[in-house]
């Protein structure tokens, strides 16, 4: 697709400003998490993707996540040493271990999200409910060209 050179610098604007963004955003959760937890944010991040896709390998999170496999096992005995997550053996590959969630550990990333939105939600209170509105549109709008940019070429 061929851009004026006015919309593209516009665009150059608008990219750089989400890519700005989100790591500020990143930046503001891996603080809030700090302060209310004791679990590191990557961990967390890892503890995410185990609910969102789980059970899963611990090749399935090394590969999410670009870590080592090394890395995502000391991860691993950390987490069942907190009674965090389990594991169980695949029962369709008894080669294979699959790492999953305990009640405990869905039970932090539920206190860890309510933390996240009542900090955005402080943050974000003296906004107006038009910016609100525009603030969602746009991050839907990314999320759609995005989740179909992932499909089409990574998939």
């Amino acid at each position: 697709m061929q851009i004026n050179s006015s919309k593209s610098e516009t665009f150059t604007d608008v990219i750089q400003n989400y890519r700005y963004t989100m790591n500020l955003i990143l930046r503001y959760v891996q603080d809030v998490v700090r302060v209310h937890t004791d679990v590191h944010p990557n961990v967390l991040l890892m503890m995410r993707f185990i609910r969102e896709c789980g059970p899963v390998s611990q090749h399935e999170i090394a590969v999410q996540l670009q870590i080592s496999d090394a890395a995502i096992s000391r991860q691993i005995m950390t987490l069942i040493k907190k009674g965090l997550i389990s594991t169980k053996e695949d029962p369709t590959n008894r080669r294979k271990v699959l790492v999953d969630l305990t009640d405990e550990g869905r039970e932090l990333i539920k206190k860890t999200d309510e933390i996240i939105n009542a900090e955005f939600e402080d943050l974000l209170a003296d906004v107006s409910e038009e910016d609100i509105i525009h603030l969602k549109a746009s991050s839907e709008i990314l999320r759609d060209h995005l989740v179909d940019e992932i499909d089409r070429k990574f998939l």
